[in-house]
């Protein structure tokens, strides 16, 4: 843990004074907002000190749009709109059907697959900072683990060939109580599932890769997934509503959002134990101040970056998957990813060499598919039909 703690102190005050530099708490002319101010916004709040409404018309057009889905019912969220220091934000709807509680811009969502995105930026500050590489292997943080030509980059961009623990793990296993990251890899060392395809082949989406990932993490840090995440990334970019849920073994936030199909709650799984694929909670405000610090490369490097938006030869026509996100190969500069998990169906795009991104996160999985590049097109930024997929 020492080398953590050293690395820590190396780079926080420079980084630290960086970072409140370029992102400020500018506070009382978030309230000139044209119509309703959706709520108080708490005054640690930090942004881009230039951060601007979008001008009326272009407002009222996107919350119009978001109103109408919702009194439709097929829309209950929040919703962040963010262009280039302009942005739009509002939430729609109830944080919990039982109660009819409302929802506010803090009130923090189960971000399912979208916890990826925080996952593999955790991964590669080891690896900027020379912890770990990617050319790991399993073995080496796990030994035994019958998979041994299986790299920490295979894992990033799922080419790692092995089984998905959703599809293997007994629901009987650990005797009916939530199942940890440990306790995965501890099955599949004994139990030696078998993969997929030989690591490296070819693309297969697998939840198994994120969940080894986070015990990475905890392996060479000696600290718990959770607290690396805290400490290296929600505490210094002010993620305030940000936490990781472990079904069992962590409390829930009272301003978190219930997850729901229609109007019935989905249950917590025990599987919900496994976090690093899913788990992570965060509100949409804080997934903009994550865009904002990756795109000033507080968190990681402009080099790191063009690493994890960069996609892999096999993969034929214009999606692909790097290190964490999803991407398309057209020029767009899109990355993107979604989530989908008990009662929870979000969305987090990017354009990163535009400094644009749509936060869409919902709690309610009935919700209609959305038309993502439309979300683009309310702010002014042309974007093709296309489909994003999971």
């Amino acid at each position: 843990m020492a080398y953590w703690l050293n690395a820590r102190c190396a780079r926080s005050c420079g980084m630290l004074c960086r970072f409140f530099l370029l992102l400020c708490a500018f506070c009382l002319s978030l309230f000139s907002f044209a119509g309703d101010p959706p709520v108080p916004l708490q005054p640690e709040t930090i942004y881009l000190n230039s951060l601007q409404p979008f001008d009326s018309a272009t407002h009222q057009k996107i919350d119009q749009y978001f109103k109408r889905l919702h009194q439709s019912g097929h829309f209950n969220g929040s919703v962040v709109l963010f262009n280039d220091g302009q942005v739009f934000w509002n939430s729609y709807g109830v944080r919990d059907w039982r109660t009819l509680d409302s929802l506010n811009l803090n009130t923090s969502f189960q971000l399912a697959s979208v916890s990826k995105t925080i996952t593999s930026s955790a991964v590669m500050i080891l690896v900027e900072r020379g912890i770990i590489s990617l050319s790991d292997t399993l073995p080496q943080f796990f030994p035994g683990i019958p998979y041994p030509k299986v790299t920490v980059e295979m894992l990033l961009n799922h080419r790692s060939g092995l089984p998905d623990y959703l599809n293997f793990l007994p629901k009987t296993y650990n005797g009916g109580e939530p199942i940890t990251n440990e306790q995965l890899v501890q099955y599949m060392v004994e139990k030696k599932p078998a993969p997929y395809t030989k690591p490296g082949q070819f693309f297969r989406y697998n939840n198994t890769n994120y969940a080894l990932l986070a015990c990475i993490v905890e392996q060479v840090t000696q600290a718990p997934f959770e607290d690396f995440v805290d400490q290296e990334i929600f505490e210094p970019i002010g993620m305030y509503n940000s936490f990781i849920f472990r079904n069992g073994y962590a409390p829930r936030t009272e301003n978190s959002a219930i997850g729901f199909s229609g109007k019935y709650a989905r249950n917590d799984k025990l599987i919900d134990g496994i976090v690093g694929d899913k788990g992570i909670y965060a509100s949409a405000l804080d997934l903009l101040k994550f865009h904002v610090a990756l795109e000033n490369n507080f968190l990681l490097s402009d080099s790191i970056q063009r690493k994890m938006y960069s996609g892999s030869p096999e993969m034929k026509g214009i999606k692909d998957y790097g290190l964490g996100w999803r991407l398309f190969k057209d020029g767009s500069g899109i990355v993107y990813h979604r989530g989908w998990w008990n009662g929870f169906k979000n969305n987090f795009l990017r354009i990163p060499k535009r400094n644009a991104c749509v936060i869409v996160l919902s709690n309610n999985d009935q919700t209609r598919p959305m038309d993502m590049a439309q979300m683009f097109r309310l702010m002014g930024i042309d974007i093709s039909e296309r489909e994003f997929d999971f």
